[in-house]
């Protein structure tokens, strides 16, 4: 970020000990707890459709931001549209190029940042101010952050929300502003409209604020470390059992599979199940001769490569998971990921990946020998 034109935040415009805003009550943002499951999610969608079922009869102002970001003849168009409806009519509508030095998370909070400005210009005008003021964005770091003045990116666009909501909060002690989530693509008719705008934005001449943004930045920086990341993975040798069970090259991307343990509400606890799966991947478990290269262990006592079953046969994961009769009660597992347990199946699918974990789990397999596990 040393361009002299790049976007730069201010630290200290808010205090540290100051509330996110002063206006209590009438600046709602409404985003689904993160904590909570699909459940949560349908509650607070069916409260933002009686939100705007109620907007729309009493003759409240609805507002939609949207932002788009598309590679268009090779070049990067992004994005931000805004749409205002009251009672059913559309009432005003706005578009913004933010060049191709920003990201969508940019375009988004500029949506919103410019439909809050034309509705502060609406109200001031309007003879019958409206009760409410909802604005309604697809993207939940957007709707999380675009009350704050706290240093963050895209920081400006709160700036410019900010100015124009309490300038309107400030005239009109009547007024309630609520800036809440919607899932995209879906029966939001407003937002389906202003992601229009922004598609038709991004093929304007751009007329950026900054020369480049943090969030478009940030991602440059990502993709040239995955680049150079997946540049030396490609030169590197790796052992026969790494190009089974991580055949493709690395990105920044967090696998699905690991959303079982991380997930607010996940399937599986425990770090210990976690790491026993990630060590089998990569072929740094507790198993046979591996265990050899840990330093865990005393030199004068070191470990039996041989597995148990049978004190001849070297403990491989292969061995474990195929042949092993110490865990042919559990093996069913490995079965409904892949029948005949192929290894580029098991490793290679999410439902052999799943059916792996279950079996990890049940049979405990590849724990630290002679260590007792509390869960």
């Amino acid at each position: 970020m040393s361009q002299p034109d790049a976007e730069y935040t201010i630290p200290y415009l808010a205090a540290p000990w100051e509330s996110p805003h002063p206006w209590s009550r009438r600046l709602n943002i409404a985003i689904p707890d993160p904590r909570g499951g699909s459940e949560e999610r349908d509650k607070h969608v069916a409260e933002a459709k009686d939100r705007i079922s109620s907007a729309e009869e009493d003759g409240s102002l609805l507002c939609y931001g949207d932002g788009s970001k598309r590679i268009i003849n090779g070049s990067r168009r992004v994005g931000a549209g805004f749409l205002i409806t009251r009672s059913g009519r559309e009432v005003s509508r706005g578009k913004l190029s933010l060049g191709p030095r920003a990201d969508v998370f940019d375009a988004e909070m500029m949506a919103l940042a410019i439909s809050a400005k034309r509705a502060a210009y609406m109200v001031s005008q309007s003879q019958s101010p409206p009760p409410f003021i909802i604005f309604s964005s697809d993207n939940q770091a957007a709707v999380r952050s675009i009350s704050s003045l706290k240093p963050h990116a895209a920081q400006a666009a709160s700036i410019m929300f900010r100015r124009s909501i309490d300038q309107i909060l400030t005239d009109n002690p009547h007024i309630s502003i609520t800036v809440q989530w919607i899932p995209g693509h879906s029966d939001f008719h407003g937002n389906n409209r202003a992601d229009a705008i922004a598609k038709a934005a991004g093929l304007l001449t751009p007329t950026p604020i900054f020369n480049r943004t943090i969030t478009w930045a940030k991602s440059r920086s990502k993709d040239k470390a995955v680049w150079a990341w997946q540049k030396r993975w490609k030169s590197e040798r790796h052992s026969a059992h790494v190009y089974i069970t991580l055949p493709k090259p690395p990105t920044w991307k967090l696998h699905p599979i690991h959303d079982r343990f991380r997930a607010p509400r996940a399937e599986m606890c425990g770090r210990e199940l976690h790491s026993r799966l990630i060590q089998v991947i990569l072929g740094h478990c507790f198993s046979g001769a591996y265990n050899l290269k840990h330093r865990s262990y005393d030199e004068n006592n070191l470990p039996d490569p041989s597995c148990p079953c049978d004190h001849s046969t070297i403990q491989t994961i292969k061995h474990v998971l195929r042949d092993c009769p110490l865990h042919s009660s559990t093996r069913y597992h490995l079965r409904i990921g892949s029948p005949s347990i192929e290894m580029a199946t098991i490793f290679g699918t999410l439902k052999g990946l799943w059916s792996l974990i279950d079996f990890l789990k049940d049979s405990g397999a590849f724990r630290f020998p002679c260590d007792s596990f509390v869960s």
